[in-house]
């Protein structure tokens, strides 16, 4: 296997060497709410989907401040551009129950985490070790969310967008994806990465997850196409310092 920093160097480029992979572009027939759990595979089998998980978190974390995007305008006030989907969810949570509001501010101020580790807890559980396994009541509290506020319905609506989003990706990334798993010396049996869509997030956001099962990829909206670069890079980020952190804490431990 290569040595971890000349991998990591190799992929900034990999895309650029990468043949283009020819997908399916077919439409899929829009189903109700449990077809939010349908999955879609590029050609070589790499899992790309939408989650219910992560559309109820970033929801919540939307209608509590969340703001980050790209600047629209910057003066007197600043200003951010966000995809219909985002725009849609924002619009239709500003009035909804405020006593869910206050509790999950009361919650966020008491775990100050970053927003991958929320995302490590929706979509490894409870049982995901380290700083997620701390956030309990998390899923008390997005339960919560899906009572009380419109959550379901908004799924609905934005469905149609997802999807297209989902399917822009299936040509792009099998190429990239196997040369980094050639690089990083994956071994086979390991669960294979898997890409979750997000457009409640900001334009061309990659977040790397740790789920203690398997390393998922949370892509926010395309800025302009979907771009496999970065998301290739941020796993090979995500996978070294995972790695290295395990060889560091086993050091420490044996003194």
């Amino acid at each position: 296997m290569r040595a971890p920093h000349l991998a990591f160097l190799l992929l900034l480029g990999v895309h650029a060497s990468a043949p283009a992979h020819a997908g399916s572009t077919a439409q899929v027939s829009i189903a109700p709410e449990e077809d939010w759990f349908a999955s879609q595979y590029t050609p070589g089998g790499l899992e790309v989907r939408a989650d219910v998980r992560v559309f109820t978190l970033f929801a919540l974390l939307n209608r509590a401040g969340y703001d980050a995007g790209p600047v629209e305008r910057a003066h007197p006030v600043p200003t951010y551009r966000y995809g219909r989907a985002r725009t849609l969810v924002r619009e239709k949570l500003a009035t909804a129950a405020p006593s869910v509001l206050e509790d999950a501010r009361t919650y966020f101020a008491a775990h100050p985490e970053p927003v991958e580790v929320y995302l490590a807890r929706v979509l490894g559980g409870p049982d995901v070790p380290g700083a997620p396994g701390d956030l309990v009541g998390l899923e008390a509290l997005l339960a919560r969310v899906e009572r009380e506020w419109p959550v379901a319905a908004l799924r609905a609506e934005t469905l149609p967008d997802f999807r297209a989003a989902q399917r822009a990706w299936l040509p792009l990334l099998d190429g990239p994806f196997k040369q980094a798993a050639r690089l990083l010396g994956l071994r086979e049996g390991e669960p294979a990465p898997r890409v979750v869509v997000n457009l409640l997030e900001a334009e061309g956001s990659v977040r790397p997850v740790d789920t203690g099962r398997g390393w998922v990829i949370v892509v926010g909206p395309a800025t302009r196409a979907p771009e496999p670069e970065p998301v290739v890079r941020e796993l090979a980020r995500g996978l070294l310092s995972s790695r290295l952190a395990g060889r560091l804490g086993a050091r420490w431990a044996g003194g």
